[in-house]
Order: structure tokens, then sequence, then C-alpha cells
């Protein structure tokens, strides 16, 4: 069974090399690392870097910094205020500390 050449290259070989390979899953790949640039832009976005928040946990909570960000898992890295210690943490527990916006500015 031949599948029409569609423009959408194998990972690996290409369309000429491999004219049968799954399309589907090539465009399911293709929207899966768009997903995931998109996530990107929205962490950025929703957690500048530098930015005061606080993470609320199930010990209690701490005073940080955003320091970075993981697509993979919708986490934000931040720097803790008190100890210096950087972890990941989800974003559902990050919180923009009061006094400041999404865009680091102080509101």
């Amino acid at each position: 069974m031949t599948q029409k050449d569609d423009g959408i290259p194998s990972h690996w070989f290409g369309t000429a090399t491999a004219p049968n390979f799954g399309r589907r899953c090539a465009r399911a790949q293709a929207a899966l690392h768009e997903a995931d640039e998109a996530l990107l832009r929205a962490l950025k976005a929703d957690y500048p870097l530098d930015a005061p928040v606080t993470v609320v946990h199930y010990r209690g909570q701490f005073s940080g910094r955003v320091a970075g960000w993981d697509r993979f898992g919708c986490r934000v890295v931040v720097r803790n205020d008190a100890s210096g210690k950087v972890a990941k943490w989800w974003a559902a527990h990050v919180q923009l500390r009061e006094g400041s916006s999404a865009d680091g500015s102080p509101t």
C-alpha cells in the first residue's frame, strides 16, 4: 500500500526513501511540537524571568524568583529567596507575588 506523497517527510528518511511511513503520526508530531512551543511562550508571558513569585505546596509556601521554564510538564523554575535553591514547580503552584504583574512591572 503506497501513501500519497503530501510533502510531509519522514523524521529520519524523508519522502523519497520512506514513501509508506505513517503520515498521520508525522502530522501529530508536528502538532505536538507546535503545542510545546505555544506552552513555552505562555510560560514566559505569564511568569517573566526574575519575576517575584510565591510557591504554594503541600508543606507550606515560600517566596522566590522565576529562574526559567520547563515546557515538558508545564513547570516554572524558581530560585528560593531564603535558601537560594533552584527547583521546578508545576505552574499551578506558582503565583506572581502581589505587587507584580505578568509583564514583570510593578502594579
